[in-house]
Protein backbone atom coordinates (compact mmCIF):
# COMPACT_ATOMS: atom_id res chain seq x y z
CA UNK A 1 0.00 0.00 0.00
CA UNK A 2 1.81 3.19 -1.20
CA UNK A 3 1.72 6.26 1.39
CA UNK A 4 -0.22 9.09 1.40
CA UNK A 5 1.41 12.54 0.60
CA UNK A 6 0.85 13.40 4.47
CA UNK A 7 2.55 10.27 5.11
CA UNK A 8 5.15 11.07 2.32
CA UNK A 9 5.98 14.57 3.75
CA UNK A 10 6.41 13.34 7.39
CA UNK A 11 9.01 10.76 6.30
CA UNK A 12 10.97 13.67 3.95
CA UNK A 13 10.33 16.16 7.48
CA UNK A 14 12.23 13.81 9.20
CA UNK A 15 14.75 12.93 7.34
CA UNK A 16 16.34 16.44 7.01
CA UNK A 17 15.50 16.54 10.71
CA UNK A 18 17.74 13.74 11.24
CA UNK A 19 20.38 15.17 8.97
CA UNK A 20 20.42 18.75 9.90
CA UNK A 21 20.78 17.18 13.30
CA UNK A 22 23.70 14.66 12.42
CA UNK A 23 25.32 17.23 10.29
CA UNK A 24 24.64 20.50 12.33
CA UNK A 25 23.16 21.79 9.73
CA UNK A 26 21.37 24.22 11.94
CA UNK A 27 24.26 26.30 14.04
CA UNK A 28 26.32 26.24 10.72
CA UNK A 29 23.38 27.97 8.26
CA UNK A 30 24.73 31.22 7.21
CA UNK A 31 23.06 33.84 5.06
CA UNK A 32 24.40 36.91 3.32
CA UNK A 33 24.29 39.98 5.30
CA UNK A 34 24.78 43.75 3.89
CA UNK A 35 25.21 46.46 6.98
CA UNK A 36 25.84 48.93 4.93
CA UNK A 37 22.59 48.20 2.84
CA UNK A 38 20.18 48.27 5.97
CA UNK A 39 22.73 51.11 7.02
CA UNK A 40 21.47 53.23 3.78
CA UNK A 41 17.64 51.85 4.79
CA UNK A 42 17.73 53.10 8.36
CA UNK A 43 20.95 55.21 9.88
CA UNK A 44 24.54 55.14 10.41
CA UNK A 45 23.81 53.56 13.55
CA UNK A 46 22.03 51.03 12.22
CA UNK A 47 25.00 49.88 10.21
CA UNK A 48 27.64 50.26 12.49
CA UNK A 49 25.47 47.83 14.99
CA UNK A 50 25.14 44.90 12.58
CA UNK A 51 28.79 45.39 11.28
CA UNK A 52 30.00 45.58 15.16
CA UNK A 53 27.58 43.18 16.70
CA UNK A 54 30.42 40.11 16.29
CA UNK A 55 27.81 37.92 14.42
CA UNK A 56 28.52 39.50 11.14
CA UNK A 57 32.07 38.11 9.09
CA UNK A 58 33.27 40.83 6.97
CA UNK A 59 35.45 38.26 5.11
CA UNK A 60 32.17 36.22 4.03
CA UNK A 61 29.81 38.82 4.58
CA UNK A 62 27.32 36.48 6.20
CA UNK A 63 25.72 35.83 9.68
CA UNK A 64 25.26 32.69 10.89
CA UNK A 65 22.44 30.55 13.36
CA UNK A 66 25.61 30.02 15.82
CA UNK A 67 26.90 33.88 15.95
CA UNK A 68 23.51 35.04 16.81
CA UNK A 69 23.26 32.86 19.43
CA UNK A 70 26.84 33.54 20.76
CA UNK A 71 25.15 37.47 20.72
CA UNK A 72 22.21 36.23 22.17
CA UNK A 73 24.54 34.84 25.32
CA UNK A 74 26.28 37.49 25.34
CA UNK A 75 23.47 40.02 25.53
CA UNK A 76 22.10 37.46 28.10
CA UNK A 77 25.23 37.76 30.53
CA UNK A 78 25.29 41.65 30.22
CA UNK A 79 23.40 44.60 31.83
CA UNK A 80 22.80 48.04 31.70
CA UNK A 81 23.25 50.70 28.54
CA UNK A 82 25.38 47.23 27.39
CA UNK A 83 22.99 45.01 27.29
CA UNK A 84 20.28 48.06 25.92
CA UNK A 85 23.09 48.43 23.11
CA UNK A 86 23.27 44.39 22.36
CA UNK A 87 19.28 43.35 22.19
CA UNK A 88 19.31 46.16 19.71
CA UNK A 89 22.10 45.30 17.62
CA UNK A 90 20.51 41.15 18.19
CA UNK A 91 17.65 42.80 16.42
CA UNK A 92 18.73 44.10 13.29
CA UNK A 93 21.29 41.30 12.83
CA UNK A 94 18.90 38.94 13.15
CA UNK A 95 16.15 40.80 11.19
CA UNK A 96 19.26 40.99 8.83
CA UNK A 97 19.83 37.53 8.84
CA UNK A 98 16.03 36.86 8.41
CA UNK A 99 15.91 38.80 5.23
CA UNK A 100 19.05 37.50 3.68
CA UNK A 101 19.34 38.56 -0.21
CA UNK A 102 15.80 39.95 -0.23
CA UNK A 103 16.24 43.12 0.00
CA UNK A 104 11.93 44.13 -1.00
CA UNK A 105 10.72 44.75 2.54
CA UNK A 106 13.61 46.24 4.13
CA UNK A 107 13.09 49.61 3.45
CA UNK A 108 9.60 49.55 5.21
CA UNK A 109 11.02 47.40 8.06
CA UNK A 110 13.26 50.04 8.57
CA UNK A 111 11.36 52.87 8.96
CA UNK A 112 8.76 51.04 11.08
CA UNK A 113 11.45 49.65 13.53
CA UNK A 114 13.39 53.26 13.45
CA UNK A 115 10.02 55.12 14.68
CA UNK A 116 9.09 51.92 17.04
CA UNK A 117 10.30 52.80 21.19
CA UNK A 118 14.05 52.67 22.02
CA UNK A 119 13.66 50.00 24.11
CA UNK A 120 11.56 47.53 22.25
CA UNK A 121 14.07 45.50 21.88
CA UNK A 122 15.42 45.50 25.21
CA UNK A 123 11.98 44.74 26.65
CA UNK A 124 11.50 41.94 23.88
CA UNK A 125 14.42 40.38 24.81
CA UNK A 126 13.84 40.59 28.91
CA UNK A 127 10.66 38.97 28.32
CA UNK A 128 12.18 36.21 26.33
CA UNK A 129 13.90 34.88 28.75
CA UNK A 130 10.97 33.67 30.63
CA UNK A 131 8.95 30.78 29.42
CA UNK A 132 6.15 31.57 31.30
CA UNK A 133 5.42 35.00 29.68
CA UNK A 134 5.50 33.41 25.96
CA UNK A 135 1.70 34.04 25.25
CA UNK A 136 1.80 37.43 26.76
CA UNK A 137 5.17 38.66 25.10
CA UNK A 138 3.74 37.24 21.54
CA UNK A 139 0.27 39.13 22.25
CA UNK A 140 1.97 42.53 23.42
CA UNK A 141 3.42 42.21 19.74
CA UNK A 142 0.86 41.30 17.68
CA UNK A 143 -2.58 40.91 19.31
CA UNK A 144 -5.86 42.96 19.28
CA UNK A 145 -4.48 44.89 22.11
CA UNK A 146 -1.06 44.79 21.41
CA UNK A 147 0.93 47.10 23.46
CA UNK A 148 3.94 46.81 21.44
CA UNK A 149 3.21 46.31 17.80
CA UNK A 150 5.78 47.61 15.22
CA UNK A 151 3.90 48.26 11.78
CA UNK A 152 4.64 45.79 9.33
CA UNK A 153 6.85 43.37 11.83
CA UNK A 154 5.00 40.72 11.77
CA UNK A 155 5.13 37.12 13.34
CA UNK A 156 6.43 36.16 9.99
CA UNK A 157 9.67 37.94 10.76
CA UNK A 158 9.48 39.20 14.73
CA UNK A 159 9.23 35.18 15.66
CA UNK A 160 13.07 34.95 15.01
CA UNK A 161 13.65 37.87 16.84
CA UNK A 162 12.06 35.72 19.88
CA UNK A 163 13.70 32.52 18.54
CA UNK A 164 17.23 34.03 19.40
CA UNK A 165 16.68 36.08 22.07
CA UNK A 166 15.22 32.97 24.05
CA UNK A 167 17.23 30.15 25.62
CA UNK A 168 18.01 27.63 23.13
CA UNK A 169 16.12 24.76 25.35
CA UNK A 170 14.28 21.54 24.51
CA UNK A 171 11.26 21.44 24.42
CA UNK A 172 11.83 25.18 22.98
CA UNK A 173 9.89 28.20 24.11
CA UNK A 174 10.27 30.57 21.24
CA UNK A 175 11.05 29.14 17.67
CA UNK A 176 11.20 30.58 13.83
CA UNK A 177 7.84 30.35 12.71
CA UNK A 178 6.65 31.98 9.10
CA UNK A 179 4.73 31.32 6.36
CA UNK A 180 7.25 28.24 4.78
CA UNK A 181 7.17 26.80 8.06
CA UNK A 182 3.52 26.92 9.01
CA UNK A 183 2.89 25.60 5.33
CA UNK A 184 4.50 22.36 5.89
CA UNK A 185 3.55 22.21 9.56
CA UNK A 186 -0.81 23.08 8.57
CA UNK A 187 -0.31 20.05 6.05
CA UNK A 188 -0.06 17.74 8.61
CA UNK A 189 -3.36 18.74 10.09
CA UNK A 190 -2.10 16.68 13.05
CA UNK A 191 -5.22 16.88 16.11
CA UNK A 192 -2.82 16.72 18.51
CA UNK A 193 -2.17 20.91 18.28
CA UNK A 194 -5.10 21.93 16.63
CA UNK A 195 -5.26 23.81 13.18
CA UNK A 196 -1.81 26.28 12.22
CA UNK A 197 -3.22 29.20 9.69
CA UNK A 198 -1.13 28.55 6.82
CA UNK A 199 -1.97 31.47 4.16
CA UNK A 200 0.01 34.25 3.82
CA UNK A 201 -0.35 37.08 6.16
CA UNK A 202 -0.55 37.68 9.68
CA UNK A 203 -1.39 34.66 11.99
CA UNK A 204 -1.85 34.76 16.08
CA UNK A 205 -0.90 33.02 19.05
CA UNK A 206 -2.94 30.02 18.31
CA UNK A 207 -1.34 29.38 15.33
CA UNK A 208 2.31 30.23 17.04
CA UNK A 209 1.75 28.12 19.91
CA UNK A 210 0.24 25.08 17.82
CA UNK A 211 3.51 24.84 15.23
CA UNK A 212 6.04 25.23 18.46
CA UNK A 213 4.01 22.21 20.35
CA UNK A 214 4.21 20.37 17.14
CA UNK A 215 7.94 21.06 16.38
CA UNK A 216 8.43 20.14 19.95
CA UNK A 217 6.87 16.98 19.77
CA UNK A 218 8.15 15.54 16.60
CA UNK A 219 11.65 16.91 18.28
CA UNK A 220 11.08 14.56 21.11
CA UNK A 221 9.53 11.59 18.61
CA UNK A 222 13.00 12.12 16.10
CA UNK A 223 15.40 13.01 18.75
CA UNK A 224 16.26 15.73 17.50
CA UNK A 225 16.82 19.81 18.60
CA UNK A 226 13.23 21.85 17.91
CA UNK A 227 15.08 24.19 15.60
CA UNK A 228 16.41 21.24 13.74
CA UNK A 229 12.37 20.51 12.32
CA UNK A 230 11.70 23.94 12.11
CA UNK A 231 14.44 24.21 9.72
CA UNK A 232 13.91 20.84 8.33
CA UNK A 233 10.74 22.45 7.28
CA UNK A 234 11.56 25.52 6.19
CA UNK A 235 14.30 23.64 3.70
CA UNK A 236 11.27 21.00 2.64
CA UNK A 237 8.44 24.30 1.79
Amino acid sequence: MSESPVEQQTDALRDLALQARDELMVQAQRLPVDPARWGAHANETVEALIRDSGAWDAESGKVSRQALWDLAERTRNSAGQERADLANALLWTALAWGEGNDYRHARKLSFALMGAPRDLARSVFDQAQNPEGAEALFTSLHGPSSSAKVRYWGPDIFTKFLYFSAPRTNPATHLIVDQRVREVLAARKDPRVGMIHAAPGGFGWHSYNASVTLMNQLAQEWKVRPDDVEYAAFRLA
